[in-house]
């Protein structure tokens, strides 16, 4: 009896650890829309920043917009990416987030304990800031967000995305302090 209800309780723990929530499963959906129809989801960037005109008044942002769009017109579709539960598994122990100061940051040791898996040669990290202003943004802002990759000379959100080295994903909606972050782990073999 004692060995049934500690394979039950088990059996609850590892499937709640492994239960991705809806806006991180969306997040996933979102990423594996533009890998695998590029020209569709320009299509949504564009809307997306038609709907939001204000912010092409940054400085320079329109040259990070045409970037995307004129990339997301001529690369072809790519695979998929598939969830992975020691992907997801390290996003539970995460040691960029910040209780204390409602940030989060990218966990350098997360790459050691993944490659210690043995199970990925390659891997990336996208975190996003999904709320401002008291407004949540959705999954799908969130990409479009990474893609554009605003201020960052690198491009490093839009590789991680786009990258055929990457097969393997997990997300992670971490709420510090209000604040709502997306943290996005890539692995390849």
């Amino acid at each position: 009896m004692k060995f049934i209800n500690l394979l039950f309780i088990f059996i609850l723990f590892t499937s709640s650890v492994f239960s991705q929530s809806f806006d991180e499963k969306a997040m996933i959906t979102e990423v594996n829309t533009v890998r695998a129809n590029p020209k569709l989801f320009k299509t949504y960037i564009e809307d997306y920043y038609n709907l939001n005109k204000i912010l092409l008044k940054f400085n320079g942002m329109d040259i990070y917009i045409s970037e995307i769009l004129r990339i997301l017109d001529t690369i072809k579709p790519m695979s998929i990416l598939i969830f992975d539960t020691t992907l997801y598994t390290s996003l539970m122990d995460h040691k960029g987030i910040d209780t204390i100061n409602g940030k989060v940051s990218h966990d350098k040791s997360i790459f050691y304990k993944i490659a210690k898996s043995s199970k990925f040669n390659s891997f990336g990290e996208n975190i996003i800031l999904a709320s401002a202003s008291n407004k949540e943004m959705s999954p799908m802002d969130c990409v479009i967000e990474l893609l554009v990759d605003y201020g960052v000379n690198s491009r490093g959100h839009r590789k991680s995305i786009l990258s055929s080295d990457f097969q393997y994903i997990a997300v992670r909606k971490v709420i510090v302090k209000g604040n709502v972050f997306y943290i996005q782990e890539f692995g390849g073999r």
